[in-house]
C-alpha cells in the first residue's frame, strides 16, 4: 500500500499498519488505538501531506509522538514551540 491510500483509510478512521514500508500511520494508532488523533487533525495531516507542506506535518508528528510519550519522561525538543504553531493555525 502507498502512503497516501494509508493515509485516506486513517482520515476514515481505519488505522493499518503500512506493512510495505513497514510505516505506522502519522499517530502511531495503528500499534496504539488509544492514540487515533481527532478527525480534524487527521484531515489537516492528509492536506498537509497533499500538498508537500512539509512544516505542517513535521510539527503534527511532533504533537502525535509527543502524545505517544505522554506518560513517560522523555522531553521533545520543539514540542510546545510546534503545538503553540499548530493551535494558532
Amino acid at each position: 500500500m502507498n502512503s497516501e491510500k494509508q493515509l485516506k483509510l486513517w482520515v476514515k478512521g481505519k488505522s493499518t499498519h503500512n506493512d510495505k514500508r513497514n510505516e505506522c500511520c502519522p499517530d502511531f494508532s495503528c500499534c496504539r488505538p488509544e492514540l487515533l488523533a481527532p478527525e480534524h487533525e487527521r484531515k489537516t495531516f492528509l492536506k498537509s501531506f497533499q500538498k508537500g507542506d512539509d512544516k505542517t506535518m513535521t510539527g503534527m508528528l511532533i504533537e502525535f509522538l509527543g502524545r505517544a510519550f505522554s506518560s513517560s519522561k522523555i522531553y521533545i525538543a520543539g514540542y510546545r514551540e510546534n503545538r503553540r504553531r499548530i493551535s494558532e493555525s
